[in-house]
């Protein structure tokens, strides 16, 4: 039997502060890696940048970054997965606007030792842009912090300065009750200030077979 398989990659990674998360945040991120496992969150989501921001959101957005909807209330629902052999936890969020296409906004995140994790947004494959986040429970709250960007290209990772060229990202994700969690996340250029930031409020879906 593989290691991985009973534990969840937030646990890995916040080892004895992982108990101290709210219920509906481990309820969130409690996928055991190396199964088949997964968990589904319905909510809505308000999503706001500044219009000079949008170059350097697109660039990132070539690369199945951050989405670009500036609205508000937007519909989500968000599906999180682990796969049989994999060290990884899937992301699948899908901005489905009344009477429009939904947008997808696709990503997986791995462990990268320690407290910190990686996340590489879009599909899995040969390249992928990531960023490293140390991370960490604060009065049951998750939170993640960025220290660095990343190309990946097949096994070799190279350093971006994402920094300089996107900012610093934050994220926080606190349980409300059982069910229901809120959440934020922002990014801060050091000479730009903030340059996107999205919140949102999410249910936790009765769990369903596959």
């Amino acid at each position: 039997m593989s290691q991985l398989q009973n534990i969840s990659l937030f646990e890995q990674a916040l080892g004895p502060d992982w108990a101290r998360l709210a219920p509906a945040v481990q309820k969130h991120y409690g996928l055991a890696l190396d199964s088949s496992d997964h968990i589904e969150l319905e909510g809505r989501m308000s999503v706001h940048y500044p219009l000079p921001a949008f170059v350097l959101l697109g660039f990132a957005r070539l690369f199945g970054g951050p989405v670009l909807l500036r609205e508000e209330n937007i519909p989500v629902r968000v599906k999180n997965s682990t796969r049989s052999g994999s060290k990884a936890m899937f992301w699948h969020r899908a901005f489905k606007r009344p009477g429009k296409k939904a947008v997808l906004f696709r990503s997986f995140m791995v462990h990268a030792g320690g407290q910190e994790i990686i996340e590489y947004v879009g599909k899995q494959g040969l390249v992928n842009m990531g960023i490293r986040m140390a991370i960490r429970e604060e009065e049951e709250v998750l939170i993640y912090e960025s220290t660095g960007y990343l190309l990946k290209i097949g096994p070799v990772k190279l350093p971006v300065p994402g920094h300089i060229l996107l900012g610093r990202a934050r994220i926080e994700e606190r349980g409300l009750d059982e069910h229901r969690i809120a959440m934020k996340f922002g990014i801060n250029h050091p000479l730009l200030g903030r340059v996107y930031s999205y919140a949102g409020l999410f249910r936790l879906c009765p769990r369903s077979a596959r």
